[in-house]
């Protein structure tokens, strides 16, 4: 089979997706530039891959991004045209795109609040034109079905749920000298409102009553850093990396810490979850979205309610001072990754969605070959 894989964000998932697909299908790999640079040598040698200019939102020059994306697909001939993520000005591309099945691939059902930037590529209202267009829609978790299911655009049997797979590329940075510190804590990704940064940090002072050396990791970039630094109280318990996290980096700090905590307001899904998987540690995640598909309360981390700073304390107290435990959930959350998120088992339940689509689509193609 040809298949065409077009990413406006999510750009590490479709390179992972790519290499999986490629052990036994054809595969282009279309990418913007600005979001790939450092990620361009884990793509698969036997990728047909293209890096297009991605300019701003509002550069008219866009135009030339879809125009050649468009002209690219075109040549390739593909069975089927898989998009990750939406992006405002591609909807000029579909009218175009009609001689083969589409598929989507929603990663957020929802622009977060508070988060600017998401509002770039999520254009998926169940009435928006990439949802009308496709064939077949992927989502990553159950719950984000149901919600797409509320609308009448979009037919049970068009939305396959196939769940967010691991992010073990990152352990390749792994070094033998860097250990995991004691009592360390790890809030690792975006920052921004829904993510519940503001909670962690309210259950510091509770979580230091039990934990005196206890060292709270935030890094990554988003919002504005300095009001959450007006939060704290123990300015001693943060280390804080408010900047772009190289893949090394990622690496150092997965390893360093004890657990990871994701403390979001609201959300779809969340890469985070199998990253911290994929260096076998557990979780404290809040019961919102899919996370609870994915977070097995008491088994690969624990489960807690949503804006409960205390709950939220509680949980990382109860991991913090149970070696056992703790390091038996971070085996638990590895075993997971391997048996459930690998991109083996992710890429032949994507194949079938491709499948269906190209059965739902009997009178479309280019290309005339049977797929493989």
């Amino acid at each position: 089979m040809r298949i065409v894989l077009i990413a406006f964000a999510y750009v590490e998932y479709t390179i992972e997706l790519a290499n999986a697909l490629a052990k036994t299908q054809k595969v282009l790999l279309i990418l913007p530039e600005s979001k790939c640079k450092n990620l361009l040598n884990l793509i698969d040698e036997r990728i047909e891959k293209v890096i297009l200019p991605f300019p701003r939102l509002r550069n008219p020059l866009n135009l030339y991004f879809v125009y050649e994306s468009v002209k690219i697909m075109h040549r390739f001939k593909p069975h089927v045209i898989h998009f990750q993520g939406g992006f405002l000005w591609y909807n000029l591309a579909l009218p175009f795109l009609g001689y083969c099945p589409l598929v989507t691939t929603i990663h957020d059902a929802n622009v977060h609040s508070g988060d600017a930037q998401s509002r770039k590529v999520i254009f998926f209202k169940p009435n928006s034109l990439a949802v009308m267009y496709s064939k077949k829609i992927i989502v990553h978790g159950h719950e984000i079905k149901r919600y797409f299911l509320k609308s009448k655009f979009i037919q049970p049997e068009n939305i396959s749920v196939i769940p967010h797979g691991d992010f073990t590329f990152y352990t390749k940075w792994k070094s033998e000298s860097v250990v995991e510190e004691e009592n360390f804590i790890l809030f690792f990704g975006r920052i921004w409102k829904y993510k519940g940064l503001e909670y962690l940090i309210e259950a510091e002072p509770y979580i230091s009553e039990q934990i005196p050396n206890l060292r709270i990791i935030i890094a990554g970039v988003g919002e504005s850093i300095d009001k959450y630094l007006a939060m704290i109280k123990n300015p001693d318990h943060f280390l804080i990396y408010n900047y772009f996290v190289p893949n090394k980096m990622v690496a150092w700090l997965f390893q360093k810490a004890s657990l990871v905590v994701l403390p979001y307001v609201e959300c779809s899904q969340s890469g985070v979850i199998p990253l911290a998987y994929s260096f076998a540690k557990p979780v404290v995640a809040t019961r919102v979205g899919s996370i609870p598909e994915v977070v097995e309360h008491e088994v690969t981390g624990l489960l807690v309610s949503p804006q409960n700073s205390i709950e939220l304390a509680n949980a990382v107290i109860d991991l913090l001072t149970n070696q056992e435990k703790r390091k038996r959930l971070g085996q638990s959350a590895y075993k997971k990754v391997c048996n459930e998120l690998g991109w083996d088992r992710i890429a032949e339940m994507t194949m079938k969605v491709y499948l269906e689509a190209m059965e739902a689509s009997p009178n479309t193609g280019v290309y005339n070959g049977q797929p493989a």
